[in-house]
Parts: structure tokens; C-alpha cells; sequence
């Protein structure tokens, strides 16, 4: 299946799903990136040290309650974390290109919150494309076919998380952290 045909058939799916679920499924796009440590370190070195601690912690809470106001705001706040991609040095891009795709993740999430239930499956989105990236510059031919691996099971992984939240009233037994997912 072709990445376009999947994220349509997502599209479709995710409008099935009540909204807390489709944004559970937002949530659970956005958490692989609070373990890639690259990244991590280039948004604190962006803001503050700690400001990849409190998306953590934001996004764990709203996994666990949706109506968490407070941990909302603190996520939407590190959106607007800023800096020029054509000055980031050679060895940082990686980490810089990281960084756009996790807070283009969080912002979506953010406005899917908001009430714009469309940019729910952004997340998704930006998390294939992170691995797709990820592969296609890996320079060590081993990385590249992890990543290849990993954009291959992600697909899968996707309709899975969809099918596992249609049948579950609880969202006790899933696995939120996507734990499957290790950066390089």
C-alpha cells in the first residue's frame, strides 16, 4: 500500500472514532518523539532545559485525562519554540528537522483539541514521515534499513492502534507510549 492510500484509509477510519479516541490517536503518534534524545536536546537547547520533561509530562496527562486544561496549555505553549533552519549547523539538522516535525506533531494535536478534529491524524503523519526521513539520510546502510523497517511496521502499527481503540471501551491496555519505536 502506497503512504497516500494509508494515510486516506486512516483518515477515514479516524472518522469513525468518537473524538477523545481519535485524539488518544494523536497522543499516541506524538510520544515516539519525546524518545529520540537528539531531538530532545535541540528543543531544550531551544527554550529551556526541561521543556522536553514538561511535553512528557503534558502529554501523560492528557493521555489520561483529555480535559486537562493545564497540561494542554503547556503543550501548545512550546509550539511557538522558533529558530532559523538555515542556521542550524551541518551536524544539528538531523535534530533541527527532528524538532520541526515533533512540534508540527504537537501543534496539530493541539489544534485537533481545540475542536479542528481534522488535524488528528497529523500527528500520524509526521511520525512516518519522520521515519521515511530517517531512512532516506541515514548514512549507515544498517540504519537505513532499521528506519525502512520501522516505516513499514509503523503503517501496521497505525490500523492496528485504530482497530484496538473501535473495540475497547478502555484505553487501559494499549500501549501509549509505542514502546516499539527505538531512534537510533
Amino acid at each position: 500500500m502506497k503512504t497516500i492510500d494509508h494515510f486516506r484509509e486512516l483518515q477515514q477510519r479516524l472518522g469513525e472514532l468518537s473524538a477523545d479516541k481519535q485524539v488518544r490517536f494523536a497522543i499516541w503518534s506524538v510520544f515516539p518523539f519525546t524518545r529520540d534524545s537528539a531531538i530532545l536536546k535541540f528543543v531544550d537547547g531551544l527554550s529551556h532545559a526541561g521543556t522536553s520533561t514538561d511535553i512528557s509530562s503534558s502529554l501523560e496527562a492528557l493521555w489520561n485525562n483529555l480535559d486537562d486544561v493545564e497540561a494542554l496549555s503547556r503543550l501548545c505553549s512550546v509550539v511557538s519554540i522558533d529558530w532559523n533552519p538555515d542556521e542550524v549547523e551541518m551536524e544539528q539538522e538531523d535534530a533541527s528537522q527532528g524538532a520541526v516535525d515533533f512540534l508540527s506533531a504537537i501543534g496539530c494535536l493541539c489544534e485537533g483539541i481545540q475542536g479542528d478534529t481534522e488535524k488528528l491524524i497529523e500527528p500520524g503523519k509526521f511520525l512516518i514521515n519522520r521515519m521515511d526521513y530517517k531512512a532516506d539520510f541515514s548514512e549507515d546502510d544498517e540504519d537505513r534499513l532499521i528506519y525502512e523497517e520501522m516505516y513499514k511496521d509503523e503503517l501496521v502499527a497505525q490500523n492496528k492502534l485504530i482497530d484496538e481503540l473501535q473495540s475497547k471501551e478502555t484505553i487501559a491496555a494499549i500501549d501509549r507510549h509505542h514502546e516499539a519505536i527505538v531512534w537510533r
